[in-house]
């Protein structure tokens, strides 16, 4: 069952599932994951204990400052994170026992709020997330692909 946001959606599906093993969460909104990088982030996972694929940036970054103005930064400094993002499942589920917070984008940054360090792995391109009509426009073309 779905939850008010996606840390408690995921919190109820840790529940459903053996506290042993590795487990893979995954965005329904990416459907063009590579199988390598499946592959990859379950491998990663069990030897490090969380993986989670990733891309660098290729367009310019600036950050923006409460009174409007904004700097440059250095984009290589950064990388775009994906799904399927991938854990030992003892340690994930010892992360979601945190209390919720607003700064819980991913899965990623509950599992560091707990401690614990994912391992960085090469995402795929295609592997968009589908949030505007233009996404969903560009996954129907890669998929007739």
């Amino acid at each position: 069952k779905g939850g008010e946001t996606r840390f408690h959606s995921v919190l109820n599906g840790l529940s459903l599932i053996p506290d042993e093993g590795i487990v893979a969460i995954h965005d329904g909104v990416r459907p063009l994951t590579a199988h390598r990088v499946i592959e990859n982030c379950f491998h990663v996972a069990e030897e490090k204990g969380g993986a989670i694929p990733v891309l660098p940036l290729t367009d310019s970054l600036r950050q923006i400052f409460p009174d409007k103005s904004s700097k440059a930064v250095d984009r290589t400094a950064f990388v775009a994170v994906q799904t399927p993002q991938t854990f030992r499942v003892e340690e994930i589920k010892k992360a979601y026992k945190l209390p919720y917070n607003d700064t819980f984008t991913d899965d990623a940054s509950v599992y560091e709020a707990a401690g614990y360090i994912p391992e960085l792995v090469e995402g795929n391109r295609e592997n968009l997330k589908i949030t505007l009509p233009v996404d969903l426009a560009i996954a129907e073309i890669r998929l007739k692909e």
